[in-house]
Parts: structure tokens; sequence; C-alpha cells
């Protein structure tokens, strides 16, 4: 199905600012960092779901934090775009660091910041975007890290296909039993959170103008669908599915 660029885009990034929203205040539980002051009429409602490990509920839970952020935009001056061309290891390292380090700002322009990511993501080289695919299945105390790694991952079109579907259908590890209100449990919940983005990125590759892309997405998910271990990332497979065959 065909659909517009411009509608394409602003449901990633939408998507994203919901994942974010949600993680933020999982990564407060599991190391204590502060979340952003705006979003705490919310996390209730996300504590909530996260007892019940249901998936279903992520996107409802966080939605109108996003939602509210959305409302709360404010224009701000014009961010100079990076230019991963021609740039060491270091120098990529240091820019991915500082998008990172912004990614808990509360009053951002959210075309302005996906326009930029897309016009960087179109210059980045292969090497690049497999840093990236790294960072998001690595471990970290920064789960912000692997969040925007495995969103930037999605702009590449074909060629990291793979590396998003090999993310999602890994194995969830864990430091202990997952049993209620421990450590163990907020990481299950940030590693299906993570999981259920590549899945997504995966969904709108496959809805996408890119046919060869499209199409190697589509198989992809029908794999993980069938494939998946952990039962809650498998449903939401399925049901992405489901919304593309409609």
């Amino acid at each position: 199905m065909k659909i517009s660029s411009e509608w394409f885009n602003k449901k990633l990034f939408f998507g994203f600012l919901i994942l974010v929203a949600l993680l933020t205040f999982v990564d407060w539980i599991l190391f204590g960092r502060t979340p952003i002051h705006e979003i705490k009429s919310v996390t209730t409602a996300v504590s909530e779901k996260i007892a019940g490990h249901k998936m279903s509920g992520f996107a409802g839970a966080a939605q109108a934090a996003a939602v509210s952020a959305a409302a709360a935009v404010q224009q701000q001056p014009a961010v100079p775009v990076f230019d991963p061309t021609n740039v060491t290891k270091a120098q990529f390292k240091e820019w991915f660091g500082s998008e990172v380090s912004q990614m808990n700002q509360y009053h951002v322009d959210a075309d302005a910041v996906q326009q930029r990511y897309l016009q960087i993501t179109a210059k980045m080289s292969p090497a690049q975007f497999k840093e990236l695919s790294v960072v998001a299945r690595t471990k970290s105390p920064n789960i912000n890290e692997r969040v925007l790694a495995a969103y930037l991952l999605g702009f590449s079109g074909y060629a990291n296909v793979g590396d998003l579907a090999a993310f999602a259908s890994s194995p969830i590890v864990l430091d202990g039993k997952p049993e209620v209100h421990t450590v163990a449990e907020t990481q299950q919940v940030q590693e299906r959170a993570l999981r259920v983005l590549a899945i997504d990125r995966l969904a709108d590759l496959a809805h996408g103008e890119n046919i060869a892309a499209a199409k190697t997405a589509l198989t992809e998910l029908v794999k993980l669908s069938q494939t998946v271990k952990d039962p809650s990332v498998k449903v939401y497979a399925e049901n992405k599915l489901k919304e593309i065959s409609k």
C-alpha cells in the first residue's frame, strides 16, 4: 500500500515520541534518573501496564504523554544539520551522544528534528548504520542510546531490514527472574519495548514506497510472527501483520 512520505515520516516520529515517553519512566525506575516533570501524571498509568506485562497497554499508557508533549511544542532556533560524510568514528559517536543527551527535552520542534534525522541518515554510510545496530543490541545503562539507535536504523530502508529483524527476534536475557517490582521485571519491559520499536520500524518500511525494502520487511515480519520466543513480542508482530494486510 502506498502512502505519502509526509504521513509516513510523521508516523515514525510520533511512534518514537511515545516510546521515549514510556522508557523515560522505566529508566527512572531502573537507574534512578529523574523523569520529565511534565509526564508525572502519566507514570501511574504506565506502571499499571508494566505490572501486567501488556504490550497493548504500552502505546496507550504513553500516548497521553506524547500528545501532551506535542501540544506543548515550541519553535526552537534552527540546529545545524550534522553531515556524517567524511567524519571519523569518534566524531560520529560524539554527534550520536549529543542527540541522546537531548532526547528528554520537553519543548522540541518535532517536525524539525524529524527532518534533520531524515537528512542525516540519507548521507550515513553502511558502517555507521552497522554501528547503530551494535548500539541497539548492546545493554547500556542509558536506555536512550538503544532507543535512538533502533529508531535511526529504520530510516535506512533495505540496507538494515535484516538488522532490525534480528534484533526484534533476539532472546530477552534478564538479570534474574522477572518477578513483580524487581529490576529484572523492569529490564524485561525495556527489552520488550525496544523490540516493539524494531517491529514498528519494519512495519513502517513495509508500508513505504521503496519496493525492495517493503517486500523484505514484510517477509521478515511474517518470520517474526512465527518464530519470536517472547509471547508478548510475538503477538505484537502478529497484530502488525494484520494491520498491514487491511
